[in-house]
């Protein structure tokens, strides 16, 4: 006997998100970053299966792959005020749920 596995209540989800960030002063002088931006992407799903709620994702940070200022050292030493931001990286995960 063969049971047929149904999908119900489906639901699709996207998520952009884009920052935008003039500058910063990093010292009490003159210097300040560079103006920069970055852009995130979310998308999922959301169903149920079976009786079980799932809800996988996949994402996206720094989705263009730009270069910018993860952090800022104020009054740092030797002019070193910056801390590089990591470059694209993906992500993937799920919710998983049972009854109501």
């Amino acid at each position: 006997m063969s049971r047929l596995v149904s999908v119900r209540r489906v639901a699709k989800a996207a998520a952009f998100a884009s920052c935008v960030l003039l500058r910063v002063a990093v010292g009490q002088q003159p210097p300040h970053t560079r103006p920069w931006w970055t852009t995130n992407l979310r998308l999922g799903w959301e169903g149920e299966v079976a009786s079980v709620r799932l809800r996988p994702f996949l994402g996206f940070n720094n989705l263009f792959n730009r270069s910018y200022v993860g952090s800022v050292v104020i009054n740092g030493s030797n002019r070193r005020y910056y801390e590089p931001a990591p470059g694209r990286n993906v992500f993937i995960g799920f919710s998983v749920g049972a009854g109501e």
